[in-house]
């Protein structure tokens, strides 16, 4: 992440940079277990080119308001994660489970495994749509009960007026 946004802007970014960081711990997290050295590497460096797209698409196309990444950085990377397994997996196995069906791990792509991989686009998709539909209740339930919107007035001044009375960073203020 640090490095793209260097050749785009022709300096670093510290934000983009510290999510570029946490954008490799979120990828690792699910095949830690089951990838070689090397694999992790790619797997941080995937990871962020993932968060920096991810953040400019954002931004740019959807445009959420994600001030700190975290879409991209636990979503998209995270997603990245568990496909990963899939992908680098060496299907490791220590027979814990004699005569199961993964008991001597299951490999992925790159060491001739393909079920592992789908078994992951599967889980991947199923998290992504429970996540959808239960983030989707709940917002309806809050916007049916209190308001989910706020005016907006107070959507251009921005929420730190509106709710706490100050700004949050003035010294970004160009008036």
């Amino acid at each position: 992440a640090m490095i793209l946004t260097w050749m785009k802007t022709g300096k670093p970014d510290p934000s983009l940079t510290a999510n570029g960081v946490l954008a490799g711990l979120v990828a690792i997290t699910a095949p830690c277990g089951s990838v070689e050295n090397w694999a992790a590497i790619v797997i941080g460096i995937i990871a962020g080119a993932i968060v920096y797209a991810g953040v400019m698409f954002n931004e740019a196309v959807l445009k959420v308001d994600d001030p700190v990444g975290a879409i991209a950085v636990h979503g998209y990377c995270g997603t990245w994660g568990l496909l990963a397994v899939g992908i680098f997996s060496v299907g490791m196995g220590n027979g814990i489970l004699e005569g199961a069906v993964y008991a001597a791990g299951a490999p992925g792509l790159l060491y001739g495994g393909v079920n592992q991989f789908m078994v992951q686009v599967v889980g991947a998709l199923a998290a992504v749509i429970w996540a959808f539909v239960a983030g989707l209740i709940v917002f309806k339930l809050i916007d049916i009960a209190i308001g989910l919107r706020v005016s907006e007035i107070e959507e251009l001044e921005g929420l730190d007026i509106a709710e706490h009375g100050i700004r949050a960073y003035p010294e970004y203020i160009t008036e």
